[in-house]
């Protein structure tokens, strides 16, 4: 991914002189033809950082509108599509059970580091960093207050970072974050990712599963921690009434209808569904 958007997304070059940038826009132009040369290397290091933390914001965003939602009984995918939609001055993004990869992990406390030592404190960056932070906990609680998590067999889809575009990096992941908070709960924890390999999985202390169809059998909870385009396109029916009756789905993306899952005999919670 990184090597593709290398070649897509705008360079920022900065340097200590104008021959030092002219030299690196030589370098880039046979990589990309879209670059934006800046009057400093503080000036470009600093875009970097505000990139990321203005993303790290919105995400944070969309994670309160989802709290909300939930308490007020509406659903918050539909909420936001509708906002969004053929009206150019929003964009909103969807909630998500967390905000993981290394660049919004730490760009965020860069920024606030480097505010601090001017005398700054940055309180609107550091509140969502607080929120994105806290969505794998929150999660879990919405795990725990369903019902007790022991003895259970709970089937984690989404071990990377992100699921779209798909990766096998789960460094940072929400999923990471979430298995700490279950894992002392004397459950059977079983994980799927389609891009992550087999000895990360069970690394963390899972049960590998080599597909989905063996993780969701005789499941009391099953848990979408990614939105990987193959989960799009599971049957629904077949796929979840393999699960046990009154088993939970626990929808981190807002995939799938609340009311079909329901009419399948389950539970269907999940961030931002009220």
């Amino acid at each position: 991914i990184a090597l593709k958007e290398l070649k897509e997304l705008p360079q920022i070059i900065g340097g200590i002189n104008d021959k030092s940038v002219d030299e690196a826009v030589k370098i880039f132009r046979k990589i990309t033809p879209i670059m934006t040369a800046v009057s400093s290397l503080e000036s470009a290091e600093l875009i970097k950082l505000i990139d990321n933390s203005y993303r790290d914001l919105r995400f944070a965003y969309a994670q309160e509108i989802a709290k909300y939602c939930e308490k007020i009984g509406v659903n918050a995918f539909e909420i936001i599509n509708a906002a969004n939609q053929s009206y150019p001055r929003n964009s909103v993004p969807r909630p998500s059970p967390g905000i993981g990869g290394i660049c919004l992990n730490k760009d965020p406390y860069i920024l606030l580091n480097c505010a601090k030592k001017v005398g700054l404190d940055l309180e609107l960056i550091r509140t969502a960093r607080k929120i994105n932070e806290s969505m794998p906990k929150k999660v879990a609680d919405d795990l725990k207050k369903h019902e007790s998590l022991k003895g259970k067999r709970i089937f984690i889809l989404g071990f990377a970072f992100k699921g779209d575009p798909e990766t096998n990096d789960i460094r940072d992941s929400p999923t990471v974050e979430l298995l700490k908070h279950i894992s002392s709960e004397n459950a059977t924890i079983l994980g799927y990712d389609s891009a992550v390999e087999k000895w990360k999985i069970s690394g963390l202390g899972v049960e590998y599963v080599e597909n989905m169809t063996e993780g969701v059998k005789d499941a009391d909870i099953v848990v979408f921690m990614t939105n990987h385009p193959k989960f799009k396109d599971l049957d629904v029916s077949e796929f979840f009434n393999k699960m046990k009756k009154n088993g939970l789905v626990y929808d981190g993306w807002g995939l799938f209808k609340k009311e079909y899952i329901e009419s399948l005999g389950l539970i269907y919670k999940g961030v931002g569904i009220g």
